[in-house]
């Protein structure tokens, strides 16, 4: 699910200051990811009792966030390990001038225009997560 909250300030502020758009997802596994020049990291943990999660697949690939579903290019595929971590390449790697790796904003897919951009996907036996990168 995505949105839009906006706010009323006590001090004067303009109306784009006070809109605070948010993405949210029901879903069993917390998932840190940190991107790297040469390398990345990927950590799955439960996050009911905060222990890592094995054997979950993670997929990196360039999708849109009106079609969580809508893969345009898978970058890479990896299964977790037994501390629920899984490492992939760093952006050198698939954006080694870094004109395609770009920040995509859920304001920026609700709107009818290309807004493609770089996601983590994990699939596991208790269910899935997306990351927006």
């Amino acid at each position: 699910m995505f949105g839009k909250i906006v706010g009323q300030s006590r001090i004067e502020r303009s109306d784009e200051q006070l809109q605070q758009h948010f993405f949210v997802q029901a879903t069993p596994y917390s998932v840190f990811f940190k991107l790297g020049e040469v390398s990345s990291l990927a950590w799955v943990v439960n996050i009911e009792t905060g222990r890592p999660v094995a054997n979950t697949d993670v997929d990196l690939y360039i999708g849109t966030p009106k079609d969580f579903s809508e893969t345009s290019e898978t970058i890479f595929s990896g299964t977790t390990d037994n501390d629920g971590l899984v490492s992939l390449p760093g952006y050198e790697a698939f954006d080694p001038n870094g004109d395609q790796f770009r920040n995509v904003t859920i304001q920026d897919g609700t709107e009818d225009r290309d807004c493609s951009g770089h996601f983590l996907r994990v699939r596991g036996k208790s269910g899935l997560a997306v990351l927006p990168l």
